[in-house]
């Protein structure tokens, strides 16, 4: 794909430019998101709580008598009862300008900022969490931060004001079914370099299964 600047994209989309590019730069968010666990300032936050359960079930088994006996047994279970996500659009600023972005449905880079078992129930829980039996949630948090280098390759399209917007594609770039929205904090030269040695290291594993599937082959005809 191609890279552009904000100026770039910002004289394009106004000539109803609606391709797949790349840009890179710095994140900030005018408007962020507040997580609810970490109560931090986010551009994306995924929040998942989870309630211990106390459970019982039928266990059958033999006796030292030869003869089959059930009895109750009691278990401890989780249940997911919140998986919440929430975003807001954030800019990728370089030295031209900025160009807004919506993480929506993207393949994002995400950190966890909270993550801990909790013995109470939390305000913020209302009626989407049930109560538990014994007490005890889950709570994991990851998110994307208003902070710091990222890179983006999304469909390139224009606000009502004109702004250039970076968003999750309709169809693909080169296949229809290939949709590439990806926020990641790696450069692009970072994540081809990540993706050439996961391929060598699939074709040498390749080789390896091969040459092993030849042996056996040779081994069963002799």
């Amino acid at each position: 794909m191609d890279t552009y600047t904000a100026k770039d994209l910002r004289l394009l989309v106004k000539h109803r430019f609606d391709a797949t590019v790349e840009v890179e730069g710095q994140v900030s968010c005018d408007d962020p998101v507040i997580s609810l666990a970490a109560r931090i300032p986010c551009c994306y936050a995924h929040t998942t709580v989870s309630r211990q359960e106390r459970k019982t079930r039928t266990v059958t088994g033999r006796g030292s008598d030869g003869r089959s006996h059930s009895r109750e047994e009691t278990y401890y279970d989780w249940t997911i009862d919140l998986n919440e996500t929430s975003s807001a659009i954030f800019k990728i600023q370089d030295k031209t300008g900025y160009t807004l972005v919506d993480p929506t449905d993207a393949r994002i880079d995400l950190e966890t900022v909270y993550d801990e078992q909790i013995s109470h129930r939390e305000p913020w829980f209302e009626s989407s969490v049930s109560f538990s039996d014994t007490g005890l949630y889950k709570i994991h948090e990851r998110a994307f931060l208003p902070k710091d280098f990222a890179y983006v390759l999304g469909r390139a399209t224009s606000t009502e004001e004109g702004q250039a917007l970076i968003l999750a594609p309709e169809k693909g770039y080169m296949d229809p079914k290939k949709k590439f929205f990806v926020i990641s904090r790696k450069s692009e030269k970072e994540l081809t370099r990540s993706k050439q040695k996961k391929a060598r290291w699939l074709f040498w594993l390749s080789a390896v299964f091969f040459s092993i599937a030849l042996y056996c082959l040779f081994a069963y005809l002799k």
